[in-house]
This record gives C-alpha cells, sequence and structure tokens, in this order.
C-alpha cells in the first residue's frame, strides 16, 4: 500500500517574533519534542505541503504556502531561537511556493513585504469550512 503524504499547518506565531527569522533566513523551522509532535513530526515528507500561519500586519491567518524541503532531528542550537536554541529537535526546511516560489537561504532571504498584499484565510474561515 502507498504511503499517504501529509501537509500540514505550522504556526509561525508572527512576522516580528524573533524566530520567524530561521524562516526567514533559510526556511528552518523546528517543534519541542514531545509525544504528540514527534507523531505528527514523523508523518511529514519532502514535497508536503504547509499552510504558513502566522500574525502579520496585525492578522493572525495563513499567509502563505509552502513545501516541505527536508525533514530531520538536531539538537544543534539555532543562533535565531533565542528562548531556547536546542529545545526545537523536530525539524524542517521550507521552501515558500505562495505567495511567491521561493528557497530561502542566507544570501536570499524571505521579503516581508511579499505577504503585504496577500488577503490571509483567518481562524473563522477555517471554523465555518469545519477545520478546527
Amino acid at each position: 500500500m502507498p504511503e499517504t503524504e501529509h501537509g500540514f499547518m505550522v504556526n509561525l506565531i508572527s512576522s516580528s517574533d524573533v524566530h520567524f527569522k530561521s524562516f526567514i533566513s533559510e526556511g528552518l523551522w523546528g517543534f519541542p519534542d514531545n509525544n504528540l509532535n514527534r507523531k505528527r513530526w514523523n508523518l511529514l515528507r519532502p514535497g508536503s505541503e504547509a499552510l504558513l500561519y502566522f500574525e502579520h500586519r496585525g492578522v493572525k491567518g495563513v499567509w502563505g504556502l509552502g513545501k516541505i524541503v527536508e525533514v530531520f532531528e538536531s539538537r544543534k542550537p539555532v543562533s535565531y531561537w533565542v528562548r531556547d536554541p536546542v529545545g526545537y529537535p523536530l525539524q524542517v526546511r521550507l521552501e515558500l511556493v505562495e505567495p511567491k516560489s521561493h528557497r530561502p537561504s542566507p544570501s536570499d532571504p524571505v521579503k516581508l513585504e511579499w505577504f503585504d498584499d496577500v488577503t490571509p484565510l483567518r481562524r473563522e474561515e477555517f471554523a465555518r469550512l469545519g477545520v478546527k
């Protein structure tokens, strides 16, 4: 039986949050290692889609679509994660698909203004669609 591809929604918190820099600079995001996160993280595969949920310009919602480039575990410190540099070992690397196709790198980061013309999908709209 073929393996099912799983997408996910990642909460990048806020475009003004210091940890958002890891997504902007290299598409990197991580999750704390607990049973629920590990179970969900184990379902992810390169090529899976990711809805990018965060607050931008005072509005919380899905501001973009990403694609998983890499799924890996690392306990190496991440300089961008100032609150807990090794506390998010279940990691993914993402490339941006919408609003613009782009694979971020330190020399070619995502530009915040790319999200300025996006009308985000908000929590209330997800609720009307039956999504929790």
